[in-house]
């Protein structure tokens, strides 16, 4: 990977993160004595809003918040007009579009405090960031370069300290990896990471415990899919993979 040697005072903040990640091994969230077995992840529960049935993951959670419709009833209609380009396949989405990410998000709990300040859509339609982020020929979100890294800002390979607790929003076929409980802006992924596929891991959320220490390259996040990013990511090498990790008792599961 290409190293850059210029360092704007915009990438001082994650700088000083990494610094820190890289001489003591770890990076900790500020809550870290939560994160373990039996933390609560979500609201507590709650009835489901009229009109929907519990979908995949929403056993458990309470009505969350529209993360593009400030001020309207959780679990309320969207406004039509940020709706326009969306496709409408199932009402457990927001605006029926599953590349648009569940309808109701956590408002509370752990998952709700890491979307505090997510605007799912930067504020534009659906067509607008649908147009702007999603390959429709692919029909795949398009991929950020240089792995999402900050142009710019500092990358290092760095150990994992064992016990030292990390996440994703995502399966573990993937590469990316988080200091636990960091901001979801700050990652800059896409909305649909937070569908739920196994019920077993609602919003898609995987938390870990690191057993025995393994690289990573450590660095800044870029913005990208109208979030601000700048938060802190771990990413594997290429043909590598959490599940592997997991497999080779790397990594413990803690949810």
């Amino acid at each position: 990977m290409k190293r850059r040697q210029r360092i704007s005072l915009s990438t001082l903040p994650a700088l000083l993160v990494l610094l820190v990640g890289t001489l003591l091994g770890t990076v900790t969230s500020a809550h870290a004595e939560d994160w373990g077995p039996g933390a609560q992840l979500a609201a507590p529960p709650g009835r489901p809003a009229a009109g929907h049935g519990p979908g995949p993951g929403a056993a458990g959670h309470g009505p969350g918040r529209e993360a593009d419709t400030p001020g309207r009833v959780p679990g309320g209609p969207e406004n039509p007009r940020i709706c326009i380009g969306a496709t409408f396949t199932d009402p457990k989405f927001f605006c029926g579009d599953p590349r648009l990410g569940p309808r109701q998000l956590p408002a509370k709990g752990l998952l709700g405090a890491m979307l505090t300040d997510y605007r799912r859509l930067d504020g534009q339609n659906a067509n607008g960031f649908l147009r702007t982020w999603f390959d429709f020929a692919a029909n795949s979100y398009k991929f950020p370069p240089d792995d999402g890294f900050l142009p710019g800002g500092p990358v290092a390979v760095i150990n994992l300290a064992v016990g030292q607790r990390i996440d994703r929003f995502g399966g573990e076929g993937g590469r990316f990896l988080a200091p636990a409980g960091s901001p979801y802006a700050q990652r800059s992924i896409a909305p649909s990471n937070l569908n739920t596929f196994d019920p077993g891991y609602p919003f898609n959320y995987h938390l870990y415990k690191v057993v025995r220490s393994f690289a990573v390259s450590a660095g800044p996040v870029a913005p990208f899919y109208g979030q601000p990013g700048n938060g802190l990511q771990y990413v594997l090498p290429l043909g590598d993979s959490v599940a592997n990790h997991i497999t080779n008792g790397d990594l413990i599961r803690l949810n």
